[in-house]
């Protein structure tokens, strides 16, 4: 069942790698202008270049998300709705990760550990190899007894794991911080949902 399971897994394992690597060397400030200039560049966040090829390969991958998700074909509105979702998600791994830099977080072997067995790439929990066929539900048991079985395969995910575990603690220290009080909630909602009728004589000025 083990070799059966490698087998099938060895594919997505590699997809797995290269989108990580891609990941990797975009959030961590590498330089990668098209032929030296901005003709593929889309954006930028504090200087950090964002390619217009990797917001595609990003776009492409919700957009088949929220398709295999829905039961009727996607619309104009939808894709637009992605897309806008897809360019916050990518500038706002940057700023993240680029706060992340500065701060310096520490970070364990525990904690890259404890990372990789509880949290499965979420290619792999799509994978109809760890899905249970009782329950259709991912058996993370399946997933835990490959990585110990077979640890090696999971090398490049653990590499970005311990990249984004100091964005991921970045992120829990500002909403454990992060106070919202009654009057803020009042004025969130005055704003946005308070209505009010009045009305008007039009006088004439001479």
């Amino acid at each position: 069942m083990l070799q059966a399971l490698r087998n099938s897994t060895k594919i997505i394992f590699w997809i797995v790698a290269v989108a990580f690597i891609g990941f990797i060397v975009l959030v961590w400030g590498a330089d990668l202008r098209f032929g030296g200039n901005r003709q593929g560049t889309i954006g930028k966040v504090n200087g950090q270049v964002i390619p217009y090829s990797l917001y595609q390969r990003q776009l492409a991958a919700d957009l088949q998300r929220v398709r295999a998700r829905s039961d009727r074909p996607t619309q104009f509105e939808d894709e637009r709705r992605v897309s806008e979702q897809t360019w916050e998600s990518i500038v706002n791994e940057i700023l993240i990760s680029q706060e992340a830099r500065k701060d310096a977080l520490p970070v364990s072997d525990g904690e890259v550990v404890f990372w990789v067995r509880s949290n499965p790439p979420r290619e792999l929990m799509q994978n109809p190899a760890f899905i249970d066929s009782a329950t259709g539900q991912f058996d993370i048991g399946r997933y835990q007894e490959l990585l110990r079985r077979s640890p090696e395969q999971f090398r490049l995910y653990e590499a970005y794991t311990r990249a984004q575990i100091p964005a991921t603690k970045l992120q829990q220290n500002v909403l454990s911080t992060a106070k919202v009080s009654n009057a803020d909630v009042d004025a969130y909602v005055r704003d946005r949902f308070e209505a009010m009728r009045a009305s008007f004589v039009w006088v004439d000025p001479s």
